[in-house]
């Protein structure tokens, strides 16, 4: 992690969840993440710059974990980014 520049992830470093979460969607399938790995998972793809998909993730995200204060704040900025 390089705190410094702000960067969460190395360059080249790609979480695993990352890849878990691409084969959930290629499969069409669902696939079940806790909401730390939620988490890194939002934020490689902020990171990323992957905008179609970190709304997928926090949908599923939201789904799954309800009750996670974190994940609804991810998902309400989200809204407001967007312009829901």
């Amino acid at each position: 992690m390089n705190r410094e520049t702000g960067d969460f992830f190395e360059e080249n470093e790609v979480p695993e969840v990352y890849f878990r979460f691409r084969k959930s969607l290629l499969s069409g399938t669902s696939q079940y993440f806790d909401v730390s790995e939620f988490e890194i998972l939002i934020d490689y793809l902020e990171d990323e710059g992957d905008f179609e998909n970190i709304n997928t993730a926090i949908r599923q995200a939201v789904k799954i974990h309800p009750d996670s204060v974190a994940l609804r704040l991810r998902f309400a900025q989200s809204l407001i980014a967007s312009g829901e």
